[in-house]
């Protein structure tokens, strides 16, 4: 664990060499003395050795979750996939592992956001919205990552239906908020729905008097 901290802990930016090759390196002994351990085990399943195998499995247990759940390491790997190999997809997972020990991990969950608009999966870009959103507390990042979801759903995925779901999940938190109101009357004027599009009209001219 010490020497997984040290390479999550390392001041200098990740390579290859001081992340991936350090992170291979310390674990090899381990690899090596878990093996012979669990052949043993299985082999001579007697005497001590249930006893011992009761005290070695958890702590080698341990061990590997301190692994996984060490955000400080992951996205050090991240950054090596992303910046010495260009290898997007491979960050994309690095940033997943720190997410499945932390579902509301902002940090991963900005990456991922970056990340999936650089490749341009616009599905996972809007999960990863639906994420970001359950991850905080204040309205205003709330309303910004609305608003995302609504360019995402209308310029990207071309679904008119679920960008008016967006702008209008931004009018359950601020009935008053005139650029969701000019994004609906569009959108509604694109689906032809001209019932709702005159409605918001009326709302935005109420809202712009009243100022």
């Amino acid at each position: 664990t010490q020497e997984i901290d040290a390479i999550a802990e390392n001041p200098e930016p990740a390579t290859f060499e001081n992340t991936i090759v350090a992170m291979e390196d310390s674990g090899r002994e381990l690899d090596r003395l878990s093996t012979l351990f669990f052949v043993h085990a299985s082999n001579l399943n007697v005497g001590p050795i249930p006893d011992i195998e009761k005290v070695v499995v958890p702590k080698l247990s341990e061990h590997e979750d301190s692994i996984y759940q060490n955000e400080k390491l992951f996205a050090r790997i991240a950054a090596v996939y992303e910046n010495q190999f260009e290898d997007l997809e491979r960050a994309v997972e690095s940033y997943g592992k720190i997410l499945l020990a932390d579902p509301a991990n902002v940090n991963a969950i900005l990456e991922l956001e970056r990340l999936y608009e650089r490749l341009q999966r616009w599905p996972e870009l809007v999960d990863t919205y639906e994420r970001h959103v359950e991850a905080v507390d204040d309205d205003k990042s709330k309303i910004e990552l609305f608003s995302a979801m609504g360019v995402v759903h209308r310029d990207y995925l071309h679904d008119v239906y679920r960008a008016i779901e967006s702008y209008q999940r931004i009018l359950e938190l601020d009935a008053s908020n005139t650029e969701a109101l000019y994004e609906l009357a569009a959108l509604y004027e694109t689906a032809s729905d001209w019932d709702s599009c005159l409605n918001t009209y009326q709302q935005l001219a109420t809202l712009v008097t009243d100022l």
